[in-house]
């Protein structure tokens, strides 16, 4: 899924994350390299991309995706594991149990933020006792981190790209499923969508 030029996006977290520091200022973290401990997941980076390499003990669902901001875009991999999130930009890895309050591992609190995130998420839609395959193809645009750790603006858009027809639905906030919800209202009689394996946003 390639980056759509002309959409909105903020300031970018870079690979250095901030917490706040006494005074009302703010201290500099550098970027930690990302996790590869075993048994957990392992992530091999290359040039504008992080990919998951390997897992073990549980069972992994892998969505490729897009991560933007004003320093450029890169394609990235977000690996799920039950319902954890985890994604590695420019070295520092992020997880959570949704896509708009991920954290920086080991900066408890600091979130990922000034930033857009692509990604497809493919969903099984029953009708007629059979089982089909859709895509849903989401936009999160990430705003600005407030002094009190809250994010200015989590916008979400869904996408259900779905047998020949599109699908779509946007929240402000990021509640995924609310938005997932919605597209499922708009569905012909006797098709059902299926959950994803974890909250998407």
């Amino acid at each position: 899924m390639p980056p759509s030029p002309g959409r909105p996006y903020g300031p970018p977290p870079g690979p250095r994350a901030t917490v706040p520091e006494g005074g009302g200022g703010r201290k500099a973290i550098p970027a930690p390299p990302c996790v590869r401990s075993e048994p957990s997941l392992l992530f091999s980076e290359g040039p504008g991309s992080a990919t998951v390499r390997a897992m073990s003990s549980e069972s992994t669902e892998v969505w490729a995706g897009w991560y933007r901001d004003r320093r450029g875009a890169e394609a990235v991999t977000i690996a799920v594991r039950g319902q954890q999130l985890r994604m590695c930009i420019r070295g520092v890895e992020y997880e959570g149990a949704r896509m708009a309050a991920l954290e920086a591992v080991g900066a408890e609190g600091v979130l990922l933020s000034g930033c857009v995130l692509e990604w497809d998420i493919p969903l099984p839609v029953h009708t007629d006792g059979a089982t089909e395959r859709a895509t849903l193809s989401c936009l999160l645009t990430l705003g600005e981190l407030r002094s009190e750790g809250r994010l200015d603006r989590a916008d979400l858009n869904l996408t259900l790209h779905y047998a020949g027809a599109a699908f779509e639905s946007g929240v402000a906030g990021g509640d995924f499923d609310s938005a997932l919800e919605r597209i499922r209202g708009q569905l012909p009689h006797g098709v059902e969508l299926g959950a994803p394996a974890a909250a998407g946003a």
